[in-house]
């Protein structure tokens, strides 16, 4: 086998061993489906679902300090909207271990993204219906600026 179709075929593989970890979790098998991840040599760029599946099986089998660790990496990688299961986990996880202040604050930071998400189609929403009915064209630009920084009172 030349190097070209080990390459092709590599995303292949690591899906295929993904899809089988992911039946292992719903069998309630976490020991199997942390077997099966771990026998992924380089999850190239499907690592930080590699981490979140991970974790999830740590999480699952009750190792929650270890799951932290992965479900960290997977939610700073995914950011708190494509990663809003590893996010909720983490918090699962956090919550269980007593450290109520943070598990608040990650389900904060995803509130938020969603929050944020559903302005963001509304708004979208708006613009196409106006862009539809030639009122785009008639507006003059505008500029928003939003200041995140907080001020001293």
């Amino acid at each position: 086998m030349n190097r070209i179709s080990e390459t092709r075929k590599k995303p292949q593989l690591v899906l295929r061993k993904f899809n089988a970890a992911e039946g292992y979790m719903e069998l309630g098998l976490p020991s199997r489906a942390i077997e099966e991840l771990e026998s992924i040599n380089d999850p190239g760029k499907f690592e930080p679902l590699w981490h979140s599946m991970y974790g999830e099986a740590l999480r699952a089998r009750g190792d929650l300090r270890a799951a932290i660790s992965h479900l960290t990496q997977a939610a700073s990688q995914l950011g708190p909207v494509k990663g809003q299961q590893a996010w909720h986990s983490l918090a699962d996880c956090h919550r269980k271990l007593g450290d109520l202040e943070t598990a608040y604050h990650l389900e904060g930071a995803v509130q938020s993204a969603e929050s944020i998400l559903a302005l963001k189609k509304k708004a979208m929403k708006m613009l196409t219906a106006l862009s539809s009915a030639g009122v785009i064209d008639q507006l003059k630009p505008i500029r928003i600026v939003i200041n995140t920084e907080s001020k001293p009172e």
